[in-house]
């Protein structure tokens, strides 16, 4: 491990000095000294975890980083202009030079708040006296929450070393960590402890849980994610010394190089031992297939209207039912969005309007869009995902139709808009805007 910059040090040392002074009479705000006296107050603690992902996601920080590094899909306005930078939005490919990473110190500590209280849970729970009895009698609930924690905290370094490469890497309660570890052996680890905490999980449908939480299903899938990740090519750092990228026993990792850029201290590479992981997440991977509990893949499309017209695209289906806020059979993890305010998901990735608020519909960004090539070019013009996934027409604020033109600014001057969340189609939406309360979907069966 090596020392990090300054910024992000006092990033994360801020977060831990406020997660030692956190107020505990409230059990979903949960630090370090914090002790259960049960399910009681176990379950609220870990609802504190669930709340910073909601606040994350609301923020538009996830969906939105997640999204411009896409080879398919591309931003236009709004806060992604923070990460980028205004005039790098339309260049190829986006200038690092431009990225704000003082911007990214809010989501930074978020991150952290949400490991803190999952390492808070974990350790709590393990220290029950009765613990070994917990583990022996799994899936119970106590043992369903500590995999709630694992499986947390393992989705919450998964996407920050997607975002930023090698972090910190904080297990326990009360630690101070002053230097980085690298991601390959962040990945390795939490991929074993959601191998051990599989089997403690309800599944999906089961206990009464819902999509809304972590569960055996989402962590299959998770560890099938994780591994596919570890085993493809990434951008890694060269300034770090040779001895930085280790596996998780401390073991020097050997590379595949595709590329260089001395200037930049980066190299483009895979792991030699990459065939391994894609090894480890075929069974993981098969069972999230052929074991889906409650989740069910949505395959006829039910509706028709007045005059018994069908629609006949399960695709739409599924999002359709997404967008109106209702449980959808195919989900398997959502982070459930605020309708009272920083719902993003309607806003950014839904078609675009010129509508204002209140209206009908509201104003829609569309900061998330997509490129003419992939309408025209990647799907088959009979494939029903197409007309799903993007839409050449935007909408007025009076839900009119309206081509979109190539001005690459937002609403209707997109030059191609995503089409899986359209409030023209719900039947009684809310009229303000980012007011939608549409769900992040983490994770579905497709």
């Amino acid at each position: 491990m090596k020392k990090i910059y300054n910024y992000l040090l006092a990033a994360v040392c801020s977060v831990a000095a406020v997660s030692c002074n956190l107020d505990t009479h409230s059990p979903s705000v949960v630090d370090g000294d914090f002790v259960f006296s049960g399910i009681e107050t176990a379950e609220p603690a870990i609802l504190g975890a669930y709340n910073q992902l909601i606040n994350e996601v609301n923020n538009g920080y996830v969906p939105n980083f997640t999204n411009i590094g896409s080879d398919i899909e591309r931003c236009s306005v709004g806060n992604i202009t923070d990460l980028v930078g205004g005039a790098q939005l339309y260049l190829e490919p986006y200038d690092e030079k431009s990225f704000n990473i003082d911007f990214q110190k809010g989501n930074w500590d978020r991150f952290y708040s949400c490991i803190f209280k999952c390492n808070s849970v974990i350790e709590n729970i393990e220290a029950q006296s009765n613990f070994d009895e917990i583990v022996r009698t799994a899936p119970n609930d106590l043992s369903d929450l500590l995999g709630q924690a694992y499986g947390i905290r393992a989705m919450v370094y998964f996407d920050m070393t997607r975002y930023y490469g090698d972090v910190i890497y904080v297990t326990k309660p009360r630690q101070v960590i002053n230097e980085l570890t690298n991601r390959d052996a962040i990945m390795e680890m939490e991929i074993e402890n959601l191998k051990k905490v599989e089997p403690y999980l309800y599944a999906l449908g089961e206990n009464n849980h819902q999509s809304d939480r972590v569960t055996r299903n989402f962590v299959d899938g998770m560890i099938a994610r994780m591994c596919f990740q570890t085993a493809g090519y990434q951008t890694r750092r060269t300034d770090l010394g040779d001895d930085f990228y280790t596996d998780k026993d401390g073991n020097k990792i050997s590379y595949e190089v595709w590329g260089t850029d001395a200037e930049k201290n980066a190299v483009y590479n895979r792991r030699s031992d990459w065939k391994k992981f894609y090894e480890m997440a075929l069974p993981y991977l098969e069972k999230a297939v052929n074991q889906p509990a409650s989740a069910v893949l949505t395959t006829v499309d039910p509706r028709s209207d007045s005059q018994k017209r069908t629609y006949g695209n399960p695709f739409q289906y599924y999002f359709q039912t997404v967008t109106e806020a209702k449980k959808a059979p195919e989900t398997i993890y959502e982070i459930t969005m605020k309708e009272t305010g920083g719902s993003r998901i309607a806003y950014n990735f839904g078609r675009g309007s010129g509508g204002s608020s209140p209206g009908l519909p509201p104003k829609a960004n569309a900061q998330i869009c997509s490129y003419p090539e992939v309408y025209y070019g990647e799907y088959d013009p009979q494939d029903m995902r197409r007309d799903v996934s993007m839409s050449v027409t935007g909408s007025t604020g009076l839900g009119v139709e309206q081509l979109y033109n190539f001005n690459l600014t937002n609403r209707l001057t997109i030059g191609m808009g995503l089409n899986k969340y359209d409030l023209n189609r719900v039947e009684t939406p809310d009229l303000r805007q980012l007011r939608s309360g549409i769900s992040y979907i983490y994770m579905r069966q497709a």
